[in-house]
């Protein structure tokens, strides 16, 4: 197994950038079979605020010594995972996954970085504008749209879609991180506010799923038709991650959508909800189902009208995710159980399907989307994929130690690939052009169309820093 070579000694982030470039579209690095196997649920940045933080805090407390005393060499170092020309083109475009940057020395393990990103990071505030979709079967959901101006961002600018974590939407400090950094390196963004969050209103007695994608399918066919011949890309954090994943592997070679991210993706619900009833972890989960019961409470009476199925006061008294998936979530999605409902919603059971790149960025010290959920065997088998590991990071953190109280690493990483997936997809259709139209694309990891299968000694892992 080849890795990246560090950036150290060279003069800047962009010569690394041309080096890595060179010597990987050069050849340089030979694939070999790799016998070593990839090692290294769900939260909105709103629920985990509302965390009770002193029992957290106590528990993070224990490396504090540790962290602080080495903070000066610890390095986030990212292990990139992926294959085909492809992928290497887009990832040597990448200067944020591929340069070397230190963490912040005060989040010295998962809970402190997830901790910190959801309370000391500054909200953006960022201006918005709302949009309401009715779907066919009576029910809402709310797009909200980052206002820019002509001059900052063209009319006609690609699209990136954003799915927040569970009971998360637009308001959340890290969407709209994702939003700025979005329209800073010249895209629109559009809030995918799944229904009742953000404010957003409930019409029939449901609200969303891990599995359901219907919502998220309109929204796209939306999009399509009220933008025409726009490029359409998607980024899903948490549980959006997972629900965008699900999309994607429906979709197959039909996705409208041409790249996509999924940050801190819990992948199998099975291990997530197992991982939340240990140690400090049930404060996260008994604060996430407070999420949902807020969220619920204005609505009873319209889920007591219609099924009678649902346990309403079960809801209402629901003290982790589990309990208010088990009397509501299940229910109206016609699930016999919460276990038979996670088995079959992770993500994990749809990557075989995607056909578009994605990238997937993972935390190894995650509390909530734990690394013993990351479906290693299934993303090496998808050519398509990217996936990133990064030893720090928490959930929802990735603080940066340059900017503690700004943007997360994560959005620059991941907008910025976005950005490099459509200049390779315009590059190679100018190359066909070029070529009067003649040539075959059997690069792996382009689009999975006609793309070659995977073998395993094609599949390569690069070491490279990382903020």
């Amino acid at each position: 197994m080849h890795r990246l070579p560090p950036c150290a000694g060279r003069q800047s982030v962009q010569d690394c950038v041309s080096h890595a470039r060179g010597q990987l579209l050069a050849g340089h690095f030979k694939c070999r079979k790799s016998g070593q196997r990839r090692t290294s649920c769900t939260v909105a940045s709103s629920a985990i605020a509302q965390c009770a933080a002193a029992g957290a805090a106590a528990a993070a407390v224990g490396g504090a010594v540790i962290g602080c005393a080495t903070w000066r060499a610890a390095l986030m170092k990212a292990d990139i995972r992926t294959e085909g020309q492809f992928n290497l083109s887009v990832l040597s475009r990448c200067s944020a996954l591929l340069s070397e940057c230190r963490r912040f020395f005060l989040c010295f393990n998962g809970h402190a970085e997830t901790i910190w990103g959801a309370w000391l990071r500054r909200h953006p505030r960022l201006a918005l504008r709302r949009e309401i979709l009715r779907l066919d079967d009576g029910g809402v959901v709310s797009l909200d749209w980052q206002r820019h101006t002509p001059q900052d961002v063209p009319t006609d600018a690609p699209i990136v879609i954003l799915v927040a974590g569970l009971a998360g939407g637009s308001e959340g400090t890290y969407v709209q991180y994702a939003m700025q950094t979005a329209g800073s390196m010249g895209m629109r963004s559009v809030v995918f506010n799944c229904r009742g969050t953000a404010g957003g209103p409930v019409t029939t007695p449901q609200f969303y799923s891990a599995s359901y994608t219907m919502d998220l399918r309109a929204v796209v066919a939306y999009l399509q038709k009220t933008q025409p011949g726009v490029p359409l890309l998607a980024m899903g954090w948490s549980l959006g991650a997972n629900i965008l994943l699900n999309y994607l592997g429906e979709e197959g070679q039909q996705s409208p959508i041409k790249a996509a991210v999924s940050l801190v993706n819990p992948f199998n619900l099975v291990i997530s909800d197992k991982a939340l009833k240990i140690g400090v972890a049930r404060l996260y989960d008994r604060n996430l189902g407070l999420a949902m019961r807020k969220l619920f409470q204005p609505h009873v009476a319209l889920f007591r009208g219609h099924a009678e199925e649902h346990r309403i006061q079960a809801a209402l008294n629901a003290q982790t995710v589990r309990d208010f998936d088990d009397a509501i979530t299940r229910v109206s999605f016609g699930w016999p159980s919460v276990d038979a409902y996670y088995r079959a919603s992770g993500s994990c059971n749809k990557i075989s399907g995607i056909q578009v790149p994605f990238l997937c960025l993972q935390a190894l010290d995650d509390p909530i989307a734990v690394k013993e959920a990351i479906p290693y065997d299934q993303l090496k088998a998808n050519t398509n994929c990217t996936l990133v590991l990064t030893p720090t990071g928490g959930h929802l953190g990735w603080v940066q130690a340059t900017a503690p109280f700004g943007a997360p690493w994560s959005d620059v990483a991941a907008v910025e690939w976005l950005v490099s997936v459509l200049q390779e997809l315009e590059d190679r259709d100018t190359a066909r052009c070029n070529d009067g139209g003649g040539r075959r694309d059997t690069t792996e990891g382009a689009t999975g169309n006609g793309a070659e299968p995977a073998r395993d000694d094609q599949f390569e892992a690069f070491q490279s820093t990382a903020r």
